[in-house]
């Protein structure tokens, strides 16, 4: 679990990285595909961590929830 919580502040740092550079130094023009398949991946693995580690009671299972709504949500963007 210690590498999954490594990763999980990797992204952390990454995405908190990005907003600072695309609200202050210049706007980043992502598609929407790319950032709900980044919140994807986000959210798995910190519900993945949150029910491995017994935190929030549901609360893993909801974000895990809210990646497939994410990842069904950019797909239908390439439909």
């Amino acid at each position: 679990m210690e590498f999954l919580k490594k990763i999980n502040i990797i992204l952390a740092f990454i995405s908190f990285s990005l907003a600072i550079y695309h609200f202050f130094i210049e706007n980043l023009s992502l598609p929407d595909s790319a950032v709900f398949f980044y919140l994807s991946i986000v959210l798995l693995l910190n519900g993945i961590q949150n029910i491995k580690e017994g935190y929030y009671g549901w609360g893993g299972y909801l974000q895990i929830v809210v990646a497939v709504l994410c990842s069904a949500a950019a797909i239908t963007d390439f439909l």
